[in-house]
């Protein structure tokens, strides 16, 4: 398993309700936000492994409590499953 990344942003009263409670859709896209910010951890700019390998990251399963997990599918730009580079293995802690 590739190792974890913290990624702290202070929550913004428009992305609660009245008391003050998270709205659940906001968690989707603040994984999104720690997604990014693993890759640029290591070396890797999202937008540009999509631009420039051809390759997408597509959210196939989520969970959500007080933290968060998700899994991905590799996709070509036809969205179809295909393998992640051999130049990323390590990023996401996988051997040759």
């Amino acid at each position: 398993m590739p190792p974890i990344t913290e990624t702290r942003f202070r929550v913004r009263y428009a992305e609660t309700d009245q008391m003050g409670v998270v709205y659940y859709s906001n968690y989707l896209v603040w994984m999104e936000v720690g997604r990014v910010e693993w890759c640029r951890q290591r070396g890797c700019n999202y937008r540009e492994m999509e631009r420039d390998s051809g390759i997408l990251l597509a959210v196939a399963d989520s969970s959500m409590l007080a933290s968060g997990a998700t899994r991905h599918l590799i996709l070509d730009r036809e969205f179809r499953r295909t393998r992640l580079p051999e130049k990323y293995f390590a990023m996401f802690g996988l051997k040759k």
